[in-house]
């Protein structure tokens, strides 16, 4: 049975459904071998390899985007009708997200279980808003004049990083204490803000005129680019407490994700993907991402455990 909630504040209202309880097979022994090159380290907490779980919620594609320290995964899913709804996986079990009449995202959460994500209206007469959903109440996240909003990640304290459109193109910002901050990497074309910390570090990516990505990471009011080695383009998604970041990196011949720890990366893959994407991680080294699986599947999810 499903179960069936609206909550309203400032005139919008999130429906939450339950769903059917969710198990997690781990995928086949394969999957603890990483891709990595000879100035890669180890990965997290000391490991070599990663054991990989798939993550397959919903009839089509998968896209967890975030995970809090205590595991929770949230992100967003396409059924067999391509209809998008955000989830919640928590302890096995998966709560869709779903603001009515529109397309809902969820890309983060915090300890406190606060999410942050966006939503379109299903007719297609808006664009993306950006909202915050925790203790029951919605609040709205949008920069003043601000297109489109597309917020990514939350920290604790509840301050959250994301990007907007204007007829310019895209611009990072930073919501804290009520005041939008912009997030513009010198000389970038665009800037994505991505994820961000407890202690307010913030990683992301920029774009050149040719369109290319670069990783960058904000850190006491100053930008530093991050250089992936042996990748045409990449990109930095999220970032723990201890300054370990994940993200993207695209070569001649595939995508791979990548985790940046101690000065040094270790570039790794979902077993048989064409194309491994890392989002998000927590405290404990976890990572969840997406991946593409070869010929002509639907992207699917991840969450990707250090192996001691």
């Amino acid at each position: 049975m499903v179960s069936k909630s609206y909550r309203t504040i400032s005139g919008l209202a999130v429906l939450v459904l339950m769903s059917v309880p969710f198990a997690l097979a781990q995928a086949p022994a394969m999957a603890r071998t990483p891709i990595a090159f000879s100035r890669s380290r180890v990965a997290a907490n000391g490991a070599s390899e990663f054991t990989f779980v798939p993550i397959v919620v919903g009839a089509d594609a998968t896209e967890p985007r975030g995970i809090n320290n205590a595991g929770v995964i949230v992100g967003s899913y396409t059924n067999a009708f391509d209809s998008n709804y955000g989830f919640v996986l928590k302890n096995g079990v998966v709560t869709t997200i779903e603001l009515p009449n529109s397309i809902t995202q969820v890309a983060g959460i915090n300890s406190s279980l606060e999410l942050a994500g966006d939503y379109l209206p299903s007719d297609g007469r808006d664009n993306p808003k950006g909202f915050i959903f925790g203790n029951g109440n919605i609040m709205p996240v949008d920069p003043p004049g601000a297109i489109a909003t597309e917020p990514d990640a939350i920290n604790d304290a509840g301050s959250v990083v994301g990007s907007y459109y204007l007829e310019s193109g895209y611009q990072g910002f930073l919501y804290r204490g009520g005041i939008f901050t912009t997030l513009s990497f010198p000389g970038a074309t665009g800037t994505l803000a991505e994820g961000i910390n407890n202690q307010g570090q913030i990683v992301g990516v920029w774009y050149d005129s040719n369109l290319t990505d670069y990783p960058f990471l904000y850190s006491d009011g100053q930008f530093q680019q991050l250089t992936v080695p042996g990748c045409e383009n990449s990109g930095a998604f999220g970032i723990n407490n201890h300054g370990d970041i994940v993200g993207f990196c695209s070569d001649p011949e595939l995508g791979l994700g990548f985790l940046y720890q101690n000065g040094a990366f270790l570039l790794f893959s979902f077993p048989g993907a064409t194309n491994t994407l890392a989002f998000a991680i927590n405290d404990s080294g976890q990572i969840v991402g997406q991946y593409y699986p070869p010929g002509v599947g639907e992207p699917q999810g991840f969450l990707a455990t250090p192996v001691p």
